[in-house]
């Protein structure tokens, strides 16, 4: 009886730990502000750029990637490099954390740079298409988006 009983505990043990949940970073892009103001299409805005880890693990090798469309890039920080060859012409850059840890901390961002753009075209709203890449998770692919609120001069 008590060779089945030991059986059975190990089984279930063996359950418990195939099936339990699995710790995981979760890497995710958040860009400010969220709306632009401008007063002529030729204006430069500026967007800062942030990372937050809100899995439940650690992570490294952190590589995100961004698209713009319909935007210019003027101005890009030292943590970013272009790779606008590599997409077709489309302007797009990519950061690479180089291996630096990125804890799992709620409510927490870690800048990682901006940006100064210029609208191409006449739009109300931009869409940001980025992918992150980092150790213990998948591609995540997204898309953030940004309103666009022309004044009138004065």
């Amino acid at each position: 009886m008590e060779f089945w009983t030991v059986l059975f505990s190990k089984f279930i043990d063996w359950l418990f730990h195939f099936f339990k949940r699995k710790h995981r970073p979760v890497v995710r892009l958040y860009i400010e502000p969220n709306i632009i103001n401008l007063e002529d299409i030729d204006s430069e805005f500026t967007l800062r750029f942030y990372i937050q880890n809100n899995g439940s693990l650690m992570t490294k090798n952190i590589i995100l990637t961004m698209g713009f469309s319909g935007l210019e890039v003027i101005r890009d920080f030292p943590t970013f490099r272009r790779i606008d060859v590599h997409r077709g012409g489309t302007p797009s850059i990519q950061f690479n954390s180089g291996g630096t840890p990125l804890y799992p901390v709620k409510n927490r961002n870690t800048y990682i740079g901006e940006l100064a753009f210029r609208l191409n075209k006449n739009k109300e709203r931009i869409d940001i298409r980025y992918d992150i890449v980092a150790e213990n998770m998948g591609i995540f692919e997204g898309t953030y988006p940004i309103k666009i609120n022309k004044k009138p001069k004065n």
